[in-house]
């Protein structure tokens, strides 16, 4: 069984801060950026995949297809490389939960459930468009931001396809797909597969969220197929009778055995459903294909009347922006940009730009440095430099960082320090300790304090801790906390559990956990069934899995097993094994070979 990283450990540059899935091919963590002071989500493929060419392959493929798609409602890839031997990926990391764990709560709501379908047809449909399949959207693929303003995320193409690459990238009889999302060309292979099986798999995902039930449920894999195959599509207003029966139409027409007499795309699809549902998605206004048709756009002033404040500062910017206010054309970029409208965003940062607003110079390099376009990005660092940006300094030399020019880096950082950048100190010290010159990180990290940064305590304390001094690496996390650096309150866990000290460490658990970290509440379920404390550890167990932490399924599944609920531990087991977890699927083999044996 492999090692899960702690929270604290260093891979390829990011620290650790808790795992937030696993998968057949590997694990997902939370870490902290090498550079950026911001949170990323961190993939590492497995010991065994890693030494499999076709894992290997296949990994770096995803890293690949998603590098190449920029769209506000896919999951933005930062980097990719190796490490002992090890591939990984580093992206987005979303701040939320998933639709699968919205589901155990019972149906969603069909206007919610139609803008969801509505946002990740958008992102099919530019997906399509530029070549490439999903494969496997499902409910747990699908991101949702716990934000003001909430977006949806498609993620996880870890088994997508280029459609005109003909090399497959499966192993015989190895099936990558979720069967109980999965259209009847991927199961039987008999025909072409395009991207009509993944408007197939968005119209599963719909009726699943409408009715809270899967199209066709089965305890195997044998019974998955035959529904998809040969069983009657199902009507979601026989299951939900709150439903109006024009969804019974939009699923009929969606789960289609023929592709042929599916939607021809996934827009087609949200836009039956949103007509359906009766109403106009109340939730955003977006462009849902050529074929299809758009809803009104408000009058200049309405969105005064609909009580959203975002869409009434976007009116009024344009109106300035209309009247030629560089400012105004500024603003409007930032607040297109943080919806997600790229494109639009960049659109108005050079308008601002060009009308004499310096600022949007630097915001300019973000947006391209975030897209992955590192050689214009750092032109527009350097426009912004010479207009007099300082904060432009330490970005310039974040990007020569992740470009391996590492002397230009620390450069960059100097200039940007010499100007008072804290920032930059941070970021010198991250630099000199990948590069193995602990005591001048050391040092950084201190005068980064000194100067406000509170980011570099944490970092400080990680630094003591991979040195020995506990102690030290003790007092910058409680000091961290102080601060508000609630990332550092299971660090503090993590430490007290090591050096034995289990009553400071269920304490600090304990607040993180109040604080709503799923991590910290399923570490305090650990360690409260390792006292023997049973009913309490199975009630943090389940309020992880409410908070989206995956791992406690599986770890529920082993206290019912110890605790001699077979039954119980065997649907967690399956649960788990469903999401993904592979040391769930060989927990539910052994349960099954000893419960259920073979005659």
């Amino acid at each position: 069984m492999e090692a899960t990283l702690g929270a604290g450990a260093v891979f390829a540059g990011y620290r650790i801060e808790r795992l937030l899935g696993e998968g057949g091919m590997g694990k997902v963590y939370l870490a902290r950026d090498r550079d950026l002071p911001r949170q990323v989500a961190l993939k590492l493929l497995n010991w065994a995949a890693s030494s499999d060419p076709d894992g290997r392959r296949r990994f770096l493929h995803e890293a690949e297809t998603v590098a190449g798609l920029e769209h506000p409602n896919v999951v933005t890839i930062y980097a990719r490389g190796e490490e002992q031997n090890r591939p990984w990926i580093s992206m987005t990391y979303i701040d939320g939960s998933d639709v699968d764990a919205e589901l155990r709560n019972g149906p969603i709501d069909p206007p919610r459930a139609v803008w969801i379908v509505t946002e990740i047809a958008d992102a099919l449909d530019y997906a399509h468009q530029r070549g490439v399949l999903h494969r496997d959207v499902k409910p747990a693929n699908i991101l949702v931001t716990n934000t003001a303003r909430e977006r949806v995320m498609l993620t996880d193409f870890g088994i997508a396809k280029v459609l005109d690459n003909t090399t497959a990238l499966t192993r015989t009889g190895e099936l990558l797909m979720s069967f109980h999302y999965a259209a009847p060309e991927r199961i039987d292979s008999i025909g072409a597969v395009d991207h009509r099986a993944d408007v197939y798999s968005l119209g599963c995902t719909l009726y699943h969220m409408l009715t809270g039930t899967l199209p066709y449920p089965g305890k195997s894999i044998s019974q998955l197929i035959h529904g998809h195959l040969n069983a009657p599509i199902p009507r979601p207003s026989h299951i939900n009778s709150a439903l109006s029966p024009a969804f019974d139409e939009v699923i009929a027409r969606a789960l289609a055995k023929d592709p042929a007499d599916r939607y021809g795309s996934c827009a087609h699809l949200a836009a039956a459903a949103t007509q359906a549902s009766g109403r106009t998605n109340p939730h955003t206004t977006i462009t849902i294909g050529s074929n299809c048709a758009l809803p009104p756009q408000p009058e200049p002033g309405a969105a005064a009347q609909t009580g959203d404040p975002t869409s009434e500062a976007e009116d009024w910017y344009r109106k300035a922006a209309a009247g030629g206010d560089a400012s105004a054309m500024h603003n409007l970029g930032l607040l297109l940009e943080k919806r997600g409208d790229l494109a639009g965003a960049e659109d108005w940062y050079r308008k601002a730009i060009v009308a004499g607003n310096k600022d949007a110079m630097r915001n300019l390099g973000l947006l391209l440095y975030d897209r992955g376009d590192l050689a214009r990005a750092e032109d527009w660092y350097r426009k912004a430099i010479a207009a007099g940006n300082k904060d432009s300094m330490r970005n310039l030399g974040i990007l020569l960082r992740d470009r391996g020019d590492l002397a230009g880096a620390e450069d960059w950082y100097r200039k940007a320090i010499a100007v008072g950048d804290a920032g930059a100190m941070h970021n010198l010290g991250i630099l000199l300790r990948q590069r193995g010159d602990l005591a001048g990180a050391e040092d950084w990290y201190r005068k980064a304090i000194a100067a406000g940064n509170k980011d570099a305590m944490r970092n400080l304390g990680i630094l003591l801790r991979d040195r020995g001094d506990l102690a030290g690496a003790q007092d910058w996390y409680r000091k961290a906390i102080a601060v508000g650096d609630a990332g550092a309150m299971t660090n503090l866990g993590f430490l007290l559990e090591k050096q034995g000290d289990l009553a400071g460490a269920e304490d600090w658990y304990r607040r993180a956990a109040a604080g709503g970290d799923a991590y910290s509440m399923n570490n305090l379920g650990i360690l409260l069934k390792k006292r023997g404390d049973l009913t309490e550890a199975e009630d943090w167990y389940r309020k992880a899995i409410a908070a989206g932490d995956k791992d406690s399924m599986r770890n529920l599944g082993l206290l019912l097993y110890d605790r001699g609920d077979l039954a119980g531990a065997e649907d967690w087991y399956r649960k788990a094994a469903a999401g993904g977890d592979a040391r769930a699927m060989a927990d539910l083999g052994l349960l099954l070979q000893w419960i259920r044996p073979m005659p």
